[in-house]
This record gives C-alpha cells, sequence and structure tokens, in this order.
C-alpha cells in the first residue's frame, strides 16, 4: 500500500513538473533550396526552371473567422543563384479579394520573412526583414532596419493569375541585407512564409493564414525571428540542367558598353529582373558585338537559339 501511495505521489509530481506541450505546431522546419542554372524571371509567371526545385507545403493554418479553409491551399519553391535568393508561392484559392482600401493583411496576400546574418533575433538590423505584397502586387509594405518601410531597393515581387488561384514570385539581393559575399553552397538561412486569406470581398478580415515554420497569433510583424525555420543552400542539380544551358556563353559578363554571345541566335532580349524588356536584337550571329551602353544594372537575357533552344542566362552591366 505504500509503494502504491509512493507511485502515486511521484506521478503527481512529473504531472506538475513536466509541462504538457499544448502547441503542436512546427517551429523547426527545415528545408534545402538548390541552386538554380538560370534566374527566373520576377513577373508571376511560372518559368521552366522553376521545375528544377520541388514544391514545399505549408504546415501551420490558423483560422479566424472562417467556417472552412478547406478552399485555400499553399506551397512554395525557394532557389538561388549568385547573391540572389528566389521564391515561388502557388496559392489556391476560389475568392481572392483585392481591395486597395484594405490594409494588406485584411485581404489576400502573401509574405516572406528573411534573416540572412542571425544575431540580434528581431527586425532592427540590416540583415533581416519581411516583406508583404497583396495578391496582385498592388500593395506592399514591409519592415526593415526597424523601419515600416519596405526594403524595395532589396525586394521585387511579381503577381499573376493561374487556375483557381495565383501565384507570386519574389527575388532578394542578398547583397542589400549585409551579405557580402555570394552565397554559397551550405550557407544557412533563417526564412519564414505567411499567406492570408479574405473570403468576403466586403469586408476587411483575415479569415485563414497559413504559416511555413511560425506559430504567430496574427501579430506576424512582431513575431521573433526565433521562429523562423532555416533554408540551406545546396549546389545545382545537374541532372535538370539543359545542354543549350552549358554551352551558350556570354562575354565578357559583367561588362560596360558590349557583349557577344557563342553561338547564331534569331532573337535576343535584355529584360530588367521585374520583367520589362529593355533592349532586343534581331538576327545575331556568333560573335556579334551588341550595346548596352546606356543602361547598368543586373539584367536576364533571353536567347533564342536558331537550333530552336531558349535559354536565359545573368547580365551584369556595369
Amino acid at each position: 500500500m505504500k509503494k502504491l501511495l509512493l507511485l502515486s505521489f511521484v506521478f503527481l509530481i512529473a504531472l506538475v513538473v513536466i509541462p504538457k506541450n499544448t502547441n503542436a505546431a512546427k517551429t523547426d522546419s527545415t528545408m534545402v533550396a538548390r541552386e538554380l542554372s538560370n534566374d527566373p524571371l520576377v513577373d508571376g509567371i511560372y518559368d521552366a526552371v522553376w521545375n528544377e526545385v520541388p514544391y514545399t507545403s505549408v504546415h501551420n493554418l490558423k483560422v479566424n473567422n472562417a467556417l472552412s479553409a478547406s478552399d485555400f491551399d499553399v506551397k512554395f519553391k525557394i532557389g538561388w543563384k549568385i547573391n540572389m535568393v528566389y521564391v515561388l508561392i502557388e496559392v489556391i484559392d476560389d475568392k481572392i479579394v483585392i481591395d486597395p482600401g484594405f490594409a494588406n493583411y485584411l485581404q489576400d496576400y502573401t509574405m516572406i520573412i528573411f534573416d540572412f546574418i542571425k544575431d540580434k533575433g528581431d527586425f532592427a538590423d540590416k540583415n533581416s526583414f519581411w516583406y508583404r505584397s497583396n495578391a496582385d502586387a498592388s500593395k506592399i509594405d514591409g519592415r526593415y532596419n526597424g523601419s515600416w518601410t519596405a526594403p524595395e531597393s532589396g525586394v521585387i515581387v511579381g503577381a499573376g493569375k493561374i487556375n483557381g488561384g495565383y501565384l507570386m514570385e519574389y527575388s532578394i539581393d542578398s547583397y542589400s541585407f549585409g551579405v557580402i559575399d555570394d552565397l554559397a553552397v551550405g550557407q544557412r538561412i533563417g526564412f519564414d512564409l505567411e499567406t492570408g486569406d479574405n473570403d468576403d470581398q466586403a469586408v476587411a478580415q483575415r479569415t485563414s493564414q497559413y504559416f511555413w515554420s511560425t506559430t504567430s497569433t496574427g501579430n506576424d510583424y512582431a513575431t521573433p525571428l526565433g521562429q523562423v525555420g532555416y533554408v540551406t543552400l545546396t549546389g545545382l542539380n545537374t541532372s535538370v540542367k539543359s545542354l543549350s544551358n552549358q554551352s551558350l556563353n556570354i562575354f565578357p559578363n559583367p561588362t560596360k558598353e558590349m557583349f557577344r554571345l557563342n553561338c547564331n541566335a534569331s532573337l535576343v532580349e535584355i529584360y530588367s529582373l521585374t520583367g520589362s524588356k529593355v533592349k532586343s536584337f534581331s538576327n545575331v550571329k556568333t560573335n556579334t558585338l551588341m550595346s548596352v551602353n546606356n543602361i547598368s544594372g543586373i539584367y536576364l537575357l533571353k536567347v533564342y537559339e536558331e537550333n530552336g533552344n531558349v535559354t536565359t542566362k545573368r547580365l551584369v552591366v556595369k
């Protein structure tokens, strides 16, 4: 009898001392981001280069006022190249609410959270930020370096409609956030993703949210970066790298005024990272010089080779 009482007492102590985990949401999310063979255009249109990266699902859901969140689903991809990180988000939703009169978080939106260098654990430094856009990228906000000004010089967003929902793309220039060197295989970056859904066009309300890692209770802007997940950069998957991309070369690259290709092309187009075409050249022969003396920055070169291959590569103009 005494032994039974002693065991009961120990069991009661264990119930008091050992805290019960009432929150089943994951906060230790990890994944890999593959190096891309080409830079995608950030225009809300699914480029073929995204086939090199598998989809990842979000796994934390919060429903506020909606009776059901079954109409809303989210998956995403992350890739990188040199100093750029790219995020593609596919949202399936039968009602997409876009209203310039609503705050971003009270209409359909996506949001990315990055922490390139884990130090202060908040959004008060230059290497961490969050950036949020409504579903057509017409309204953007964010927090960066202790300010509510979105880091527009370092992040570009594109949005587009797809069957049953919408697609969003983000490009993040790591140089803009205190990363001095190029990104490298094995590097680990703090990351989270959030999406919001409004099911009532007439009312500003966030009926449901999906998160990849955080367990935010709605104050997403104040969520400590200690709840972000982590993305580890991996190398190029050569099994999906096209032969055209391996053989096509641009030189010099970077360039100041002129560049040329090592192939014949029926058409060469130069795009900004936002998807705007800034230059084009027709019937280009091998080693033909093409002028870029009136532009500067990072661009995407789309080459339509005479053999039928279409390849996109990065062109840096100093």
